[in-house]
């Protein structure tokens, strides 16, 4: 018979946030330029792109819109995070550079 107990986890958090603001990232990959579109705009929200290491590639601070686009045409090739901050609110992204 079967004796696992079985766990109904429902997502909240980063995963929330990105729902709520119906967050994109296009194109990822990407070769250089992306996009990130907000169906609910942001408020004076920072942008920061984190590599693997943890290390901040590029920060913009203070943006407010609902389309903005970033230029990583000089960042090597790999994996990065792009981390949006609103007020108390962080998300994170993953964003790969090809």
């Amino acid at each position: 018979s079967d004796t696992s107990v079985c766990f109904n986890i429902s997502g909240i958090g980063i995963n929330d946030y990105i729902q709520q603001h119906l967050i994109k990232v296009f194109p990822n990959p990407t070769k250089g330029d992306f996009s990130v579109v907000s169906n609910r705009g942001f408020n004076n929200a920072n942008f920061l792109l984190i590599n693997t290491r943890g290390q901040t590639i590029f920060e913009k601070t203070n943006q407010s819109g609902n389309n903005f686009t970033f230029n990583i045409n000089e960042t090597a090739p790999g994996f990065y995070f792009l981390e949006v901050r609103e007020g108390d609110a962080i998300s994170r992204i993953k964003i790969i550079k090809n």
